[in-house]
């Protein structure tokens, strides 16, 4: 025999190899379902922080007034719309400004009618208002459109079910005042998915650590400095 065809029978003689197992790529279970529903929500807020950017969109009903929402966040910075009262109101933060634009039949509402009549001809559906530094009642409004404001609760948070929820296993909090439920992740990092329940349609977070370039501040020439407020 040559030696080719002696290497090739001690080959064939070695006993085959057992293919080795395939490692599981499922996340793991990051252990929040057995917490307490304050520490699940605490873990969930700051899962966002750590996440850095994110999308919240979808619609709720609050003090009778059914809302949609759209929103890009990156940090404290942001960018989306709200639809009430049947106007349609865009959010702009950029690194620490505050920019509202906003349909002309909600400008009274929002802005109050002093501040209206004052701005006069500026005041267009077209231009990006500038609120005045600290301005609370802005700054409350922009609080409420970041993930972290959002997800408080307006009475006191139990665990529910676990369940499924785009695709991931989750966990529910139940708020007893407003019988919502968020829906927090069980695997990976505990992020909220979905705020879902009574008088809520659906708001689902999205886009987990995207980047947002469209956040960025508007021209000077589409900016309009709103009034100060007094008192």
């Amino acid at each position: 025999m040559t030696a080719s065809v002696l290497l090739l029978a001690g080959c064939a003689e070695e006993a085959p190899r057992m293919p080795e197992p395939a490692a599981s790529s499922a996340p793991a279970d990051n252990g929040v379902a057995a917490l307490s529903a304050e520490e699940i929500l605490a873990r969930a807020k700051q899962a966002l922080v750590d996440v850095k950017s994110y999308r919240m969109a979808g619609a709720f009903v609050a003090d009778d007034e059914a809302t949609k929402i759209d929103f890009k966040i990156s940090g404290d910075n942001l960018l989306g719309s709200m639809s009430v009262a049947g106007g349609t109101m865009e959010l702009l933060a950029v690194d620490g400004a505050k920019y509202l634009r906003m349909d002309e039949s909600l400008m009274g509402l929002v802005l109050g009618d002093s501040a209206v009549e004052k701005l006069g001809a500026k005041l267009t559906a077209s231009k990006w208002l500038k609120s005045a530094p600290g301005d609370k009642s802005t700054a409350d409004l922009f609080e409420g459109m970041n993930g972290a404001g959002f997800l408080t609760p307006t009475g006191k948070l139990t665990k529910g079910a676990t369940s499924v929820s785009n695709g991931r296993p989750v966990i529910q909090l139940i708020d007893s005042k407003s019988d919502g439920a968020l829906f927090i992740a069980t695997t990976g990092q505990p992020l909220p998915l979905k705020v879902g329940g009574k008088g809520i349609d659906t708001v689902l977070f999205t886009q987990f650590g995207a980047s947002f370039p469209e956040i960025q501040a508007p021209p000077a020439t589409e900016v309009v400095d709103l009034p100060a407020k007094k008192g």
